[in-house]
């Protein structure tokens, strides 16, 4: 997938903003791509949202021990958010090509530690985004 200039600049802006803390800038980038390219703003929206939530949720059970009062819950949340981050990615593959599709899928969509650590990962640089939508925002 060729990705556009303007998409390139908007992660770089925010590996730059991060302290070059991003973790998937990448498959970033892949995502802003389809979401520009084929007018999916409320997807993008969407799964902007889902994945800074998903990033607060994991951290909020990292702090908190099995068995402790709210850890089922969050745990409950943080699956069903899981569940609907990888449905919002199947969505973004219905759109890339076959490699990208590929890629993706192999990365995010299956079960294993891996793909949680990696949805995980993309849920992080999500959070950045959403963190300087919010920032931006606020300043308005």
């Amino acid at each position: 997938m060729i990705i556009s200039q303007d998409t390139n600049e908007v992660v770089k802006f925010l590996q730059d903003l991060s302290g070059g803390n991003l973790r998937k800038p990448n498959d970033l980038e892949v995502f802003l791509e389809i979401g520009a390219s084929f007018g999916q703003e409320i997807l993008m929206n969407d799964f902007i949202f889902n994945g800074a939530s998903i990033w607060y949720l994991s951290q909020a059970l990292k702090k908190i021990k099995q068995g402790e009062e709210g850890f089922n819950k969050l745990e409950k949340e943080l699956k069903e958010n899981l569940i609907k981050f990888q449905s919002q990615i199947n969505t973004f593959n219905s759109f890339s090509d076959n490699e990208t599709s590929t890629r993706i899928s192999n990365v995010y969509l299956q079960n294993t530690q891996g793909s949680y650590l990696n949805l995980i990962d993309m849920a992080h640089d999500l959070s950045e985004l959403k963190y300087v939508q919010n920032t931006m925002k606020s300043k308005d």
